[in-house]
């Protein structure tokens, strides 16, 4: 049944409401006593006709309806039942208890719905209205009961919950008479008393008490009954079934006048192992402090505001401080200013990690201003029961680190010296390197002319004489000499400007490497070269930095036309900052540089960045071409 079944239909006959009166359906009479019933009835009321019109409904359920549909209610109308305008989903539940109703069912029931995100429970209440055997209608009861549902939840809750905690717990509870009989023990007694509850129901709970204590608690016992409600402490001495004597404490209390209690309530707990361990752990201290108090180490203590709480006897005997020098003082009064920092490091440490230990280094302050160097441990301690503090634990290590320090300045001295004659021997090499250098500049020079003004014209006087020889049987012989000797005098011509060729101080650094990339793009013309040069401040340069350049440039332009087998070069040349970088690349067969070389044209150009203090990093692997990065600080 939908709530638009229940909506007004036309042809409905219309009454007049009275707001503050109970609607009556003409023909249905109701006693002043009844409507006053209906009205004060503490929920909701309706009744309804076989054609689910309205005969009766109270003022609170018409206030209800027009709430949720805005529209009034009145006696003779088409039901709007309000239950299923609160939870649509429960119409079909709705149609079966009306349809049982005209069938003649009384019914009550408890629903639950969910009204602005919380859930209320109605109580519902559905009896047939009948005329002879004949059922003419349904009176109809709605009252929320959420509080009292709630509430029996709670209780309900709350009782498991302490039965639960009397069930389960380790204390030992009994509830007495007024003449010491036990009416009630928890199931920790049976477990510890090794009796069952049969066994203990009904008996005397003095019987199990030891005979000595049994004075004392007679007296406490009578307090109890003249003192209701008020809790006595109780400490006595108790005997289990098998004859083991244990100790037990707790509290007793007076609720024989409580309904539901009526008796006197104990609750105990056994503090046998407890005292045990308590005799134990006294004995442990006595033990635990005479090796403080006789031990060699430092032991200190600090509480949260890092002020000392403790100190052992060796504070005064390292340190020459008496206890009421540092005692609730902050634990930096004994540090040496040096390693204040530290401290401060490590204190942080300790307080942000409980439990965690950190290993200490620290120069401690003596009472005569002289340093004292420690080691040891410290601990976060705070949540320890008993300890509750920062704990460290140190021993002097003076001597030792006096012994370190010289070890260290003898270690630095050997070490200066060493360093001072590497510097030594590193600047006579690159003496001796740059001497060489110059020496083979002015070597290939000598011989690049030697080979064009000697050697070249010797072959050009024998390419002359040929030319004289008229025997025509001979031609074809004198011609390929003839070749021959212009293939000599070019390939010298070309040895011969290589070895000459070099940096031009007039025409600057880049025209000079230009002209060997043109010489290049004339012999190769199968080979690409790129050239990118940007040295604002070349002139600026040392002239012999710039002809290391220039012969980096050649010596690797060499390599790579004798063995790369490339077809694409890029040189990069420029300043970036004081710093000058060059990186030649190509993308010819490559090499593994981790292999011995035959050639000495990678040695070469790594001497030559030595001798200007430079880095060279060459990236090549086989089949992937070769890059030679070469980088000068702080020579601009």
């Amino acid at each position: 049944m939908q709530p638009s079944a229940y909506a007004k239909q036309p042809g409905d006959k219309k009454e007049p409401a009275d707001k503050n009166k109970t609607m009556r359906s003409p023909g249905i009479g109701r006693e002043m006593a009844l409507e006053a019933i209906i009205e004060n009835f503490d929920g909701y009321v309706w009744s309804i006709d076989k054609r689910l019109r309205y005969k009766v409904l109270n003022s609170a359920l018409r206030d209800k309806l027009k709430e949720l549909t805005g529209s009034a209610a009145k006696p003779g109308d088409k039901m709007m039942d309000f239950m299923i305008l609160l939870d649509p989903t429960k119409a079909d539940v709705w149609k079966d208890i009306y349809e049982k109703g005209f069938n003649g069912v009384r019914q009550r029931l408890v629903q639950a719905y969910p009204i602005n995100g919380q859930t209320t429970y109605f109580e519902v209440s559905v009896n047939p209205i009948r005329k002879g055997k004949e059922v003419a209608g349904l009176s109809c009861f709605a009252r929320d009961i959420t509080t009292e549902i709630t509430n029996e939840q709670k209780l309900k809750s709350s009782e498991a919950r302490f039965r639960a905690l009397v069930e389960h717990g380790t204390d030992i509870i009994v509830v007495v008479d007024i003449n010491g009989r036990i009416v009630y023990s928890s199931p920790y007694v049976e477990k510890h008393f090794n009796l069952s509850r049969d066994e203990q129901i009904g008996v005397n709970a003095f019987q199990y008490i030891y005979p000595g204590d049994l004075p004392l608690l007679s007296e406490k016992f009578m307090e109890l009954l003249a003192n209701p409600g008020k809790p006595q402490y109780v400490q006595a001495r108790a005997h289990t079934n098998d004859g083991k004597l244990i100790r037990v404490e707790g509290t007793v209390t007076n609720l024989a006048g409580m309904e539901g209690v009526n008796g006197i309530v104990c609750n105990f707990r056994d503090v046998t192992e407890w005292l045990k361990t308590g005799e134990l752990l006294q004995q442990k201290e006595l033990q635990f402090r005479s090796l403080i108090e006789n031990s060699a180490d430092l032991i200190m203590m600090a509480d949260r505001e890092g002020k000392f709480i403790y100190g052992s006897p060796a504070v005064k005997k390292y340190l020459g401080y008496s206890e009421e020098d540092y005692f609730n003082k902050v634990v930096f009064t004994l540090v040496h200013p040096e390693s204040i920092p530290l401290a401060e490091k490590l204190l942080g440490n300790l307080l942000a990690n409980p439990g965690e230990t950190f290993t200490i280094y620290l120069t401690l302050l003596h009472k005569d201003g002289s340093r004292v160097w420690v080691e040891g441990l410290a601990t976060n301690l705070f949540d320890v029961p008993g300890v509750n503090a920062l704990v460290a634990n140190f021993r002097d290590i003076s001597e030792r680190r006096k012994a370190e320090i010289l070890a260290k300045e003898s270690t630095d001295r050997s070490r200066q010296l060493q360093h001072q004659l590497s510097e030594e021997k590193i600047r006579r090499q690159k003496e001796i390197m740059r001497a060489a250098i110059d020496a083979q500049e002015k070597e290939r020079t000598d011989i690049g002319r030697e080979l064009h003004d000697n050697v070249n014209q010797l072959l050009t006087t024998a390419k002359l004489y040929l030319a004289c020889l008229s025997d025509k049987s001979q031609e074809p012989l004198i011609r390929r000499c003839s070749d021959s000797i212009n293939t000599a005098i070019e390939e010298i011509r070309k040895l011969s400007k290589s070895l000459a060729q070099s940096f031009d101080r007039e025409v600057g650094l880049q025209f000079s490497i230009e002209d060997l990339v043109e010489n290049i793009k004339r012999m190769e013309n199968n080979i690409r070269v790129s050239f990118d040069f940007s040295m604002p401040v070349e002139e600026k340069l040392d002239d012999k930095l710039k002809m290391t350049l220039f012969r980096i440039v050649q010596e690797q332009l060499n390599n790579i036309l004798k063995h790369a087998d490339a077809s694409a070069i890029e040189i990069l040349l420029r300043q970036e900052a004081a710093d000058i970088r060059l990186v030649i690349s190509d993308n010819g067969k490559g090499f593994d540089p981790r292999k011995k070389r035959n050639g000495i044209g990678i040695s070469n150009i790594i001497n030559r960045v030595d001798v200007f203090n430079g880095q060279v990093q060459i990236v090549s692997s086989p089949g992937k071409g070769c890059r030679i990065d070469i980088s000068f600080k702080g020579v601009c």
